[in-house]
């Protein structure tokens, strides 16, 4: 397999709180020679944030995240056609939108599935939210729950059906997404369970279908407060090292990942870079 590296660095579905810098610290740390990866270069969104909730959506810049998904799901579709598997370091997991976007727009790809590991599980109404901010969101919207602007594009909506997702490593207790189709593995499954047979689920529903691809989408507060201290939403306890590698492992094994996103890591908040030189570790070992 061949990976192809791509920075988004937008903070559009969160704040200027730094995660915007992940792009440039994950590089940093060795990341593309870690994976032996193509330089696929960078996609900046063209318009700034804006701190103005929009009172007829309540999101937060909803139109300039609009625009920016479509421009980098055309050129995550443009590495796929190279037979590439593109990894996208991004700011924000609003990314998870246009991931799921290329997808639908690959010629060669029938269906989409999305594997989901975060330590939230993103599922507020712009109601629900106290912010307005996409990233508590991201995960109901690339699902067909929220305004238009975000949750249908090019007619495509939801991008992905709810039995077509796994949620994995969440511990916000969020019971909303519970009653839905979406298979949530939390944290608790993988304490009873063990990630071995969490990750063979979630595997069994991602990778089903033969003519479907995944999207796997990493946020880095799904990782254990304690080695991964630098995000913005802390949460007690979350995954090892060791069970996010076997889970990425994997997916990367099944031979239908399309690609991954990772996320929310925030340089701003680790000036020794520590998080960044784990990341890269986790992500060399589980998809060398």
């Amino acid at each position: 397999m061949t990976f192809a590296v791509l920075d988004w660095p937008s903070n559009l579905g969160l704040r200027p709180s730094g995660v915007e810098m992940l792009p440039a610290a994950l590089r940093e740390a060795g990341l593309l020679e870690a994976l032996h990866a193509r330089d696929a270069g960078i996609v900046r969104p063209v318009d700034d944030y804006d701190r103005k909730r929009d009172a007829e959506t309540g999101l937060l810049n909803g139109p300039a995240l609009r625009d920016a998904t479509h421009e980098l799901a055309r050129e995550l579709a443009g590495v796929m056609q190279r037979d590439e598997i593109p990894i996208v370091l991004a700011g924000d997991c609003s990314v998870i939108l246009a991931g799921l976007l290329a997808i639908r727009t690959h010629a060669s790809v029938e269906g989409v599935a999305l594997l989901f590991v975060d330590g939230h599980a993103d599922f507020d109404t712009p109601a629900d939210s106290p912010t307005g901010e996409v990233a508590d969101m991201d995960l109901a919207l690339a699902t067909g729950r929220g305004p238009a602007i975000l949750t249908t594009f090019d007619s495509h909506a939801p991008l992905v059906r709810d039995e077509n997702v796994v949620a994995v490593g969440s511990r916000d207790d969020d019971e909303s997404i519970r009653k839905t189709g979406i298979t949530v593995l939390d944290l608790t499954d993988i304490r009873k369970r063990g990630m071995d047979l969490i990750a063979d689920q979630a595997m069994g529903v991602v990778a089903a279908d033969r003519a479907s691809r995944f999207w796997v989408h990493v946020d880095a507060d799904v990782l254990d407060d304690a080695v991964m201290p630098a995000v913005d939403y802390r949460q007690p306890d979350g995954l090892t090292p060791s069970e996010l590698t076997v889970l990425l492992r994997k997916a990367n094994e099944t031979g239908r990942m399309a690609g991954l996103s990772v996320a929310i890591y925030n340089p701003a908040l680790d000036p020794d870079r520590d998080g960044a030189r784990l990341l890269v570790e986790i992500l060399s070992a589980g998809l060398s």
